[in-house]
């Protein structure tokens, strides 16, 4: 019974690490788009 909880637990953690560094990588995408728009604005 205790394995089926701690397999349970695990699972969680792994899926809010991954939604974590979905969110990471969506803001790191913003970013670098907003640096493409400040170049494009000074060529």
């Amino acid at each position: 019974m205790e394995i089926y909880i701690a397999l349970a637990l695990l699972l969680l953690g792994i899926i809010i690490l991954f939604s974590r560094s979905q969110k990471a990588r969506k803001k790191d995408f913003i970013h670098v788009s907003q640096r493409i728009d400040e170049l494009e604005r000074r060529l």
